[in-house]
């Protein structure tokens, strides 16, 4: 999502579908969705998800396409998929991994 539309996103989803849970951490409120959301806006709360509080706990998980070009996002993607290899290599040297 661009980052400045995430908070639109949110919304829409909420707009058009209605009713279930809606986590959005940084602005401290519970909505209701059919779908459970996730609004991820930020590395630090990126760093504190696991795999499994992704699988288990949310349908849709938004963020900013910005933060998918972010060094963290790389080191995170590395360690989900099990390769730690390259977990202490430079941000410039993560950033230009392929992944697969």
């Amino acid at each position: 999502v661009p980052s400045n539309l995430l908070d639109q996103w949110v919304s829409e989803i909420g707009k058009f579908l209605g009713g279930g849970n809606m986590d959005d951490s940084n602005k401290g409120q519970q909505q209701q969705l059919p779908l459970r959301v996730m609004a991820v806006r930020t590395t630090s709360q990126l760093k504190a998800l696991s795999v499994r509080q992704i699988c288990t706990n949310f349908d849709v998980v938004l963020c900013s396409y910005r933060l998918l070009f972010s060094p963290v996002y790389r080191r995170r993607l590395l360690q989900f998929s099990g390769d730690f290899s390259h977990l202490m290599c430079s941000d410039n040297a993560v950033m230009n991994l392929a992944v697969d």
